[in-house]
């Protein structure tokens, strides 16, 4: 075993520590089996297996051998930045993999060392602030430091909102520091998925 490969199993086995499905695979064989305690011997190769109801991103249709065995293919929610200041690659027009800072283009198959984890969750949706189109008549605030009560609003103004005639909230801090709720029983954050 070279100290490459004990590096790149040793990444394996912390992922199968935390809860990762590790597949192996023969060298002559095109079978992955899923293990339930990888050994790590020579003869095979390992890899993390896909999680459930999950895909791998590949628009460009890079096979198996194209992609190369020291690496996985991008998951379509991995193509947010997250990679930024990692060496990323993606497929090039000349069937080769160029380096590139970090993966954010979706018409474009990614790559990255076979040892990265996988995302552990459910992706944080991308959010922004509250406008003055998203205020509606019913909507009542609360402060998310306090668990009891809530303010009904004065006024929209294009910055913020007026709760009383003293406290004036900009959109950014409504963000941060408030919940809204329609009813007055259910609370939730003050911003719009994207």
């Amino acid at each position: 075993m070279t100290r490459e490969s004990a590096q790149k199993h040793a990444a394996l086995i912390r992922a199968f520590t935390t809860g990762h499905e590790i597949e192996c695979q023969l060298d002559e064989t095109d079978i992955c089996d899923k293990s339930e305690e990888p050994g790590f011997y020579a003869a095979y190769h390992y890899r993390l297996a896909l999680p459930p109801h999950k895909s791998y991103h590949n628009p460009e249709n890079i096979t198996e051998e194209q992609l190369g065995k020291d690496h996985r293919f991008c998951l379509l929610e991995e193509l947010d930045g997250r990679f930024d200041g990692i060496a990323e690659e993606y497929y090039g027009g000349d069937g080769g993999w160029k380096t590139k800072a970090y993966a954010t283009y979706s018409q474009i198959t990614y790559r990255v060392p076979i040892e990265t984890l996988f995302p552990s969750g459910p992706p944080t949706p991308k959010t922004r602030p509250f406008t003055v189109d998203d205020i509606t008549p019913n909507m009542v605030f609360r402060s998310k430091r306090c668990g009891r009560g809530f303010a009904l609003f004065h006024s929209v103004e294009d910055s913020g909102i007026q709760l009383n005639e003293s406290h004036f909230i900009n959109w950014i801090t409504l963000e941060e520091g408030f919940l809204y709720s329609t009813d007055g029983k259910t609370f939730h954050p003050c911003s719009v998925n994207l």
